[in-house]
């Protein structure tokens, strides 16, 4: 029981970090940031639903570019779509 509460703690922890930084206009860093977890935490992805599986290799496929790099190169997305991307993420994770 404890270990799963603090599974949830921690999740919880790095979407909301992730949502804070979006919301601070570093959409950039609060990509990277859930990069970060979804790679530490791969081994809990829900794969067993395509969409999942889908969203697991976008997040993986994301590039690793410097700021700069990431404007010229890469479209930005809006708050909302990064928080729709979240919440999606927060689905595919199991416990």
């Amino acid at each position: 029981m404890l270990t799963i509460f603090i599974h949830i703690f921690h999740k919880l922890f790095w979407m909301e970090t992730a949502l804070q930084l979006a919301r601070k206009g570093k959409i950039l860093y609060a990509l990277m940031f859930l990069k970060d977890y979804v790679i530490e935490n791969q081994e809990k992805w829900d794969d067993s639903i395509e969409s999942c599986r889908e969203l697991l290799n976008a997040i993986m496929s994301m590039p690793s570019l410097n700021d700069e790099s990431w404007r010229i190169f890469v479209p930005s997305i809006t708050l909302e779509e990064f928080e729709k991307i979240t919440f999606r993420v927060n689905e595919c994770m199991r416990y």
